[in-house]
């Protein structure tokens, strides 16, 4: 028997007789009303059964959320380098490579790290007669 790609796929170990043929809820093993929910397959095809009431109890299907599509990164086509002329400086992004020259000016600047920096600057600034 082929199974879908949501179709589940059981063990028959631990199961009665019963719920293996399908006469009794695999889950609970109630004989009246007979089960007629199809809740998968046993590992030799057989289908396997549970009452509505145990139906209701399942977690629902969920399906499979597709991944986001990722971005086209283009980058622009560079002529060739001379011999001994230097390398291009590419950042990766706007914001990184700001962030890293701030910390660089105020590291050789101050000898502190920008937090320290900046704090110190607005302490500075503040008027103590306000």
């Amino acid at each position: 028997m082929t199974t879908g790609p949501t179709q589940r796929v059981f063990s028959g170990a631990g199961l009665s007789r019963a719920q293996r043929k399908g006469i009794a809820c695999a889950s609970c093993e109630k004989r009246w009303p007979r089960p007629h929910i199809l809740l998968g397959t046993l590992a030799d095809g057989s289908p396997l059964y549970v009452c509505a009431d145990c139906a209701g109890a399942l977690p629902k299907e969920q399906k499979p959320v597709p991944a986001p599509p990722t971005p086209a990164i283009t980058t622009p086509a560079q002529p060739p380098r001379a011999a001994g002329a230097p390398l291009p400086i590419t950042a990766t992004s706007h914001r990184h490579s700001k962030a890293s020259w701030l910390v660089l000016l105020t590291t050789l600047l101050f000898g502190l790290p920008l937090t320290a920096a900046f704090t110190l600057l607005c302490l500075a600034r503040a008027r103590p007669g306000r």
